[in-house]
C-alpha cells in the first residue's frame, strides 16, 4: 500500500509540473495511463487534473490573445489599420510578442482579412487550422482559439445567416 501512495505523490508532482511547462502535459498522460495498480485515489483524480490543466490553459491562452487584442486595436486606432504582424506592435503596444500557450516554441499567430484581424493560438490538437476560431457552444471543438476583431465598418451590423 505504501508502494502505491509513495508512486501517487510522483505522479501528482509530475502533473504539477506539466501544469507549469504545457510541453510535458503529453508525457504525463502517457505515464498516468501506463501505471497500473496505483493507489485507487489516484488512479480516480488523475483524469479530473487534467482536464484542469486543459481548461486553465485555455483560459491562459484566452487572457494572452485578448491582451494582443487589445494592442492590436490601440495600433488600428494610432495608424488606421491593422498590424501586418505581431512585431509591428512590439515595443510601443506590447513589451514582447506573448508565445502561444499550446505551442510555446512559437509566437501567437496573426491573420487579416478584409474585414477583421484574428489574433489566435494553435489550440488543444496542437496543429495551425487558419486562424478556424469558434465562439459559444462549438468553442470546445474549436481547432484554433483567439479572437476575432471586426474592421470598424462592420460592426454593430445584425448578425449574417450562415
Amino acid at each position: 500500500m505504501l508502494w502505491n501512495e509513495a508512486n501517487g505523490i510522483r505522479l501528482y508532482n509530475q502533473l504539477l509540473e506539466a501544469a507549469e511547462d504545457s510541453s510535458k502535459t503529453a508525457l504525463v498522460q502517457s505515464v498516468a495511463s501506463a501505471k497500473p495498480g496505483l493507489f485507487a485515489f489516484s488512479t480516480l483524480s488523475i483524469p479530473p487534473l487534467l482536464q484542469a490543466f486543459e481548461f486553465d490553459k485555455r483560459r491562459l491562452n484566452d487572457a494572452r490573445c485578448a491582451r494582443v487584442a487589445c494592442a492590436a486595436e490601440r495600433y488600428r486606432i494610432a495608424t488606421g489599420q491593422w498590424p501586418a504582424c505581431l512585431d509591428d506592435l512590439v515595443p510601443a503596444y506590447l513589451d514582447a510578442a506573448p508565445k502561444d500557450s499550446f505551442a510555446p516554441d512559437v509566437p501567437r499567430r496573426v491573420k487579416r482579412t478584409h474585414d477583421r484581424l484574428i489574433i489566435y493560438s494553435v489550440g488543444p490538437n496542437g496543429s495551425d487550422d487558419g486562424g478556424e476560431v469558434q465562439r459559444g457552444k462549438q468553442f470546445a471543438n474549436s481547432p484554433d482559439t483567439g479572437f476575432i476583431l471586426l474592421h470598424p465598418s462592420v460592426r454593430n451590423q445584425p448578425p449574417q445567416s450562415p
